[in-house]
């Protein structure tokens, strides 16, 4: 097993970070705190140590375990990752949230007999067009907003 294919999974992330916030840290530490069990424990900082992304040295009878520069740069490349996967699905609610809005005010407008609709409905034409949602669903709303804009002009101009 690569260091890339164990760094991927949950536990050895939270043994690593564990271990890069606490510093020459025990075995038995690590495990209690990271809620795994010693004998797991014991083999991720093995794994990890043969990575080179963890050093353990001996102090009596306890095995302490400290890391690496190699492994403080990826722990800032995993804590990296995760935040720009969270910031995605972020995003994808921003765009579906912002395409709700304008779908609210596309149907006031066609509704009401507001004056300046036709210029309006022809700025959120342009404003939705622009817009690349990410997700199916939030480019099929999209799709459905920019319908009902066309489908509202169309009646205002009869």
């Amino acid at each position: 097993m690569s260091a890339a294919d164990l760094l991927l999974h949950e536990k050895p992330r939270k043994v690593l970070r564990f271990i890069r916030r606490k510093r020459n840290v025990s075995i038995n530490d690590v495990a209690q705190s990271t809620d795994t069990a010693y004998a797991h424990t014991f083999n991720l900082i093995k794994k990890l140590a043969d990575a080179g992304i963890v050093k353990t040295s001996r102090a009596g009878r306890r095995v302490e375990v400290s890391v690496t520069e190699r492994g403080r740069k990826i722990c800032r490349l995993i804590d990296e990752i995760e935040r720009l996967a969270e910031g995605s699905a972020e995003e994808v609610n921003s765009s579906t949230e912002k395409l709700e809005r304008y779908r609210e005010k596309v149907r006031e407008l066609a509704s009401g007999g507001c004056r300046n609709a036709c210029m309006l409905l022809g700025r959120y034409r342009q404003i939705v067009r622009r817009m690349r949602p990410r997700g199916r669903e939030a480019r099929e709303l999209r799709r459905q907003v920019l319908e009902e804009i066309e489908d509202a002009l169309c009646r205002m101009k009869r």
